[in-house]
C-alpha cells in the first residue's frame, strides 16, 4: 500500500473516493482532491523574528468528500473531533500546540461551491444528481517554485511556520507530496489511479462527463480503456466558438457526452482580459442554457 504522507499534527493523507450520487445524471472529472483546513497560530512561546506565527488556511486533513461546498454550519463541530482525534493541546505555553481560530478559512469547499455555481447550474445539473471524483485523487501542497515570487504558497506556509517547530512541539514534520508538474501529472497519476477512474466511470454510468482542465482532458485522451472523442485536437484549441462544444466518452461500452471545460483554477478574474480561459467561460455560462 502507497504511503501518501501526512498532514501537520498527524492524520494520513489517504486517497479520496468518489463522491457517487445514487443516480447520475453526470459526473464531473477534477485533477486532485482539496484538503480541510483551520486558521492556526503557533504557540508564543515558540514565536521567532522572522516568522509570522501564522498560517491563515492550513491543510491538517483530507477533505470531507470531493468537491466539498465546505457548509460552515459544520465546523465547529469537525473542528472539535479533529482536535480530539489528533490530541490538540490549545494554548500558548511550552508543551502546547498554538491556537486555532473558530471560524472557517474561505478556502474550505471554495472548488465544490464554484464548480456548483460555474458549470452545473448553468447547464441545470444539481449537486445532488453529480458525481465526483479526480484523476490524482490524492492531496497535494503547492510549494513557490521561484524565490522572487512573492506569494507563498501552501507547502511553504506549513516549512516555515510548523515544520519549523514540529520538534518543540513534540510533532512530526508534514511529509505531504509536493504538487505533481502539470506536464507530467496525467501520467503519474495513470501509473497509481487509471483502473480506478475506469471503476469510476462504470459505477456512475453517467450520460456526461464533465472533465476540469487540460491535465483532465489528456488523461481522458491517452488513459488505457477510456476511448475519449473531440473535434478539437487539444486542449487550447478549446476556445470560441469551440469552448462548451461536446465531445463523447465510451468505456467498456458505456457511452456518455463530453464536456471538457477549463479548470476552476483559472476562472479568479471579475472582470477578464478578451480571449482568457475566464472571459471563454463567462460566455459558456451565458449561453449554455440557451443551447
Amino acid at each position: 500500500m502507497t504511503s501518501w504522507g501526512e498532514f501537520p499534527f498527524g492524520k494520513p493523507n489517504t486517497p479520496r473516493p468518489m463522491r457517487a450520487a445514487s443516480s447520475s445524471d453526470a459526473l464531473v472529472i477534477g485533477v486532485y482532491p482539496s484538503a480541510w483546513h483551520i486558521q492556526w497560530a503557533a504557540p508564543l512561546a515558540l514565536k521567532e523574528s522572522g516568522r509570522s506565527g501564522q498560517v491563515r488556511a492550513m491543510a491538517v486533513d483530507v477533505e470531507p468528500t470531493v468537491f466539498w461546498s465546505g457548509d460552515k454550519s459544520e465546523f465547529s463541530a469537525r473542528l472539535q473531533e479533529w482536535c480530539r482525534k489528533v490530541a490538540f493541546r490549545v494554548g500558548d505555553e511550552q508543551g502546547q500546540d498554538g491556537t486555532i481560530a473558530r471560524t472557517s478559512p474561505s478556502t474550505n469547499g471554495s472548488s465544490g461551491k464554484k464548480v456548483e455555481e460555474r458549470y452545473l447550474r448553468p447547464i441545470g445539473l444539481k449537486p445532488e444528481r453529480t458525481s465526483f471524483t479526480d484523476i490524482f485523487p490524492v492531496f497535494m501542497v503547492k510549494k513557490t517554485r521561484r524565490q522572487s515570487m512573492k506569494r507563498r504558497e501552501q507547502g511553504d506556509a506549513i516549512a516555515q511556520e510548523y515544520d519549523v517547530i514540529a520538534a518543540a512541539l513534540g510533532r512530526s514534520p508534514c511529509t505531504l507530496p509536493e504538487r505533481i508538474p502539470d506536464k507530467v501529472l496525467p501520467t503519474v497519476a495513470a501509473e497509481h489511479f487509471a483502473e480506478r477512474l475506469v471503476d469510476d466511470i462504470l459505477a456512475a454510468k453517467p450520460p456526461l462527463i464533465i472533465s476540469l482542465g487540460d491535465e483532465v482532458w489528456r488523461a481522458l485522451r491517452n488513459w488505457p480503456h477510456i476511448r475519449a472523442n473531440h473535434n478539437a485536437e487539444s486542449f487550447d484549441l478549446l476556445r470560441a466558438p469551440r469552448y462548451g462544444e461536446r465531445g463523447s466518452i465510451e468505456v467498456d461500452g458505456h457511452r456518455a457526452e463530453w464536456l471538457p471545460l477549463v479548470h476552476p483554477g483559472l476562472l479568479k478574474n471579475p472582470a477578464p482580459m478578451q480571449d482568457s480561459w475566464e472571459s471563454q467561460h463567462l460566455g459558456w455560462e451565458q449561453n449554455a442554457g440557451k443551447v
